[in-house]
């Protein structure tokens, strides 16, 4: 394969074999469409000594504009003794993939630990220049398909380009991970495992900032559990991080749920004892644990109106909204502070 670039100025040979079972013919039109839609056509001529089986014909020409590009569409039309026009053969470039999955090689593999969040670059080896070169929607116009370089992966890390032949890798980058280059594949044929593994360069854990409940603390209300997981070091400003991967949050002994956001939050209504775990993951793999025991029981009275306190992870206190309801947890006596009358004088039942 021969690769055109604009400053180049290389031209193209093409020769074809006709069968001479078809009816005889002395000439033969070819029109190529190139880059930008240019449009040539052109007579082949005698390519040297004809076997007994086949006429040799060829042409030779130079790419308008920034190259020759793909979809190079090709077509032949046989122009036979009276010239009578025949049907044309019609033929161009065919794009075949590569595609792969960048994943977390300390961690995984691409079934396991798909990476998002991966700058994946296109490269093609060019042998004029005798060097790899980054393709784009310019110069490379038709020639890869989505024309987008580079990608970036999404929760699944893959990444997939329909190409021409040639040979190709991929330049992949991600926050928290060393870069990487891919192996060299030649396309054809189609390349489905073009998967990159990334070395994690984060080393430091996540962590965790949770509100509504107090460590060994008991409510008489329902309690509402919220979380915000993060991944960056407020002690090191260059910290590279990978980013939260999932929570996992469990209650006592039961199942886990897993969160694939930051952020989440777990109601607790009924009485009784509990423990709230939690699990916090990067992408690069480190971890964050910790666990939280509360109880829940009845209150010990009724009164007409309750607000609901949402406690944060130091123990402090803040009114949130008030409710119309006997079965309050709180309640106020109508003197107070400034802030509706509750302040120091809520109390716990």
């Amino acid at each position: 394969m021969i690769r055109f670039r604009k400053w180049m100025k290389i031209s193209l040979s093409l020769i074809c074999l006709f069968s001479m079972v078809y009816p005889a013919f002395p000439g033969i039109t070819l029109a190529s469409t190139g880059c930008s839609s240019n449009f040539t056509t052109s007579p082949m001529v005698s390519a040297g000594d004809n076997h007994s089986l086949f006429l040799r014909k060829s042409h030779t020409f130079i790419p308008k504009l920034h190259g020759l590009g793909s979809p190079l569409q090709i077509e032949l039309t046989p122009v036979f003794l009276g010239d009578e026009v025949g049907n044309p053969i019609v033929f161009g470039v065919i794009l075949i993939d590569p595609s792969g999955i960048i994943y977390n090689a300390d961690e995984g593999d691409p079934d396991t630990w798909p990476l998002p969040g991966a700058t994946v670059v296109l490269q093609t080896f060019d042998p004029d220049l005798g060097d790899w070169v980054e393709m784009n929607e310019y110069e490379d116009e038709g020639r890869f398909t989505p024309p987008v370089n580079p990608q970036v992966t999404g929760s699944d890390g893959r990444f997939a380009w329909d190409t021409a032949p040639g040979l190709y890798r991929v330049v992949v980058s991600r926050p928290g991970f060393e870069p990487a280059i891919s192996r060299t594949v030649s396309v054809p044929p189609p390349v489905l495992d073009l998967h990159v593994g990334l070395i994690p360069t984060d080393h430091v854990a996540p962590g965790l900032t949770v509100s509504g409940v107090t460590y060994g603390e008991t409510y008489t209300q329902p309690v509402l559990i919220e979380w915000y997981a993060y991944d960056d070091d407020p002690d090191n400003e260059s910290h590279d991080s990978s980013g939260i991967r999932y929570v996992d949050v469990g209650l006592n002994d039961g199942d886990a749920v897993r969160y694939l956001d930051s952020t989440g939050s777990l109601q607790v209504h009924q009485t009784g004892t509990y423990t709230v775990q939690f699990t916090v993951v990067d992408h690069a793999g480190n971890r964050y644990v910790t666990s939280i025991p509360f109880a829940i029981t009845e209150p010990s009275g009724e009164v007409e109106n309750f607000y609901t306190v949402t406690f944060n992870s130091n123990g402090g206190s803040s009114v949130a909204d008030e409710h119309d309801s006997p079965t309050g947890s709180v309640h106020d006596d109508g003197e107070g502070d400034e802030a509706g009358g509750v302040g120091d004088e809520l109390e716990r039942i």
